[in-house]
């Protein structure tokens, strides 16, 4: 395919400038040690024939290849653009926590140039899990001066806690997988945010560990029992003192280690038991839940507001979810047609 006849090169052949024509070949091209199959258009001398260098179309050739390599590792300008602004650091303090130079990040993030072998890792690193920022800061640390790090470190908050909640999430997850979206959950993707967030409506204003176990169970299978869905899917289990969700001890370890919540043991003298008060030390997301959710947790709460963890617990005995079931074994959501709170709402 020839194109533009009539253009004028330097040919290096005839030692003139001569009259070209623009025309496309398939070809085979190296970028960053990577070969490319490409369509590329280059200029011939219409005197002698021979190939001539055109500065438009050997830089349209490196913009394709460049677009190529792009596609091939998903890595562009404004993915590494977007991971340095997720660190919140400038371009010189991001440049050097990586140990590159400034000028290369700003070529980078321009597209002037692309990160290629162990830069092209490290950057792919950041994009796939911010979080490791802080490794290399770990690393190169003692290249700032104390006010330096004071600084970076403020920046990197954010993302130590935005990866402890995420490690947290996937811990749940983990435990939780086997029971999601089925008649021991209430059929609802287990969604450990509006977990956590249930448990600070109920513990804004401090709640027993024990009392805080059963508002939320209630919450769950009201929810169920008017819609078939619960709200956090959540599976819980039979206990002593009456239904908790499976494995909740692990979930207050994870409230207390993103600082959702804080937790206060006193000794009972009387029954010597512990008493874990629950206390909220985050603000509630309220957008998570619906109008009918909200509805159903406030109802739960206005009603159990007299009740004692004992209280609580032996209005729960009461109920067949509890009476049916043995020590740790899972309660069906079936149950929540039986549970004795829905005709007192």
């Amino acid at each position: 395919m020839c194109e533009n006849q009539g253009e004028r090169r330097f040919c290096e052949e005839c030692n003139t400038e001569t009259d070209v024509v623009i025309k496309e070949r398939n070809t085979t091209r190296f970028f960053r040690k990577e070969a490319f199959d490409i369509v590329e258009k280059y200029a011939e001398c219409i005197e002698c024939g021979h190939e001539v260098y055109d500065e438009k179309t050997a830089n349209d050739t490196l913009k394709q290849l460049s677009r190529l390599y792009q596609e091939r590792h998903s890595f562009t300008p404004q993915d590494i653009k977007s991971i340095r602004k997720s660190t919140g650091l400038t371009q010189s303090i991001f440049a050097k926590v990586l140990n590159m130079g400034e000028a290369t990040i700003k070529r980078y993030e321009t597209g002037a140039s692309l990160p290629d072998g162990t830069q092209l890792s490290i950057l792919k690193m950041l994009l796939q899990d911010p979080a490791n920022i802080i490794k290399f800061y770990e690393d190169t640390k003692t290249k700032f001066s104390e006010e330096e790090q004071h600084i970076i470190e403020k920046k990197l908050e954010h993302i130590k806690q935005d990866s402890l909640i995420k490690s947290n999430f996937d811990l749940l997850h983990t435990l939780y997988t086997k029971y999601d979206q089925s008649v021991l959950n209430g059929f609802s993707r287990f969604n450990p945010e509006k977990l956590f967030n249930m448990i600070l409506f109920f513990s804004e204003r401090g709640v027993l560990k024990t009392k805080l176990m059963k508002l939320l169970w209630y919450s769950d299978f009201l929810m169920y029992q008017k819609n078939q869905l619960s709200i956090s899917g959540t599976p819980y289990w039979h206990k002593e003192f009456g239904p908790v969700p499976v494995e909740h001890d692990t979930i207050l370890g994870c409230g207390t280690s993103m600082n959702y919540i804080l937790i206060n043991e006193e000794e009972d003298i009387s029954s010597g038991y512990t008493k874990m008060l629950v206390k909220s030390n985050t603000p509630i997301n309220l957008t998570l839940f619906s109008e009918q959710e909200l509805q159903i947790m406030d109802s739960v709460q206005t009603f159990f507001s007299n009740y004692g963890s004992r209280d609580i617990s032996n209005f729960s005995h009461e109920e067949d979810a509890w009476q049916q079931t043995q020590e740790k074994e899972i309660i069906s959501y079936e149950f929540a047609e039986t549970i004795k709170l829905i005709n007192t709402l």
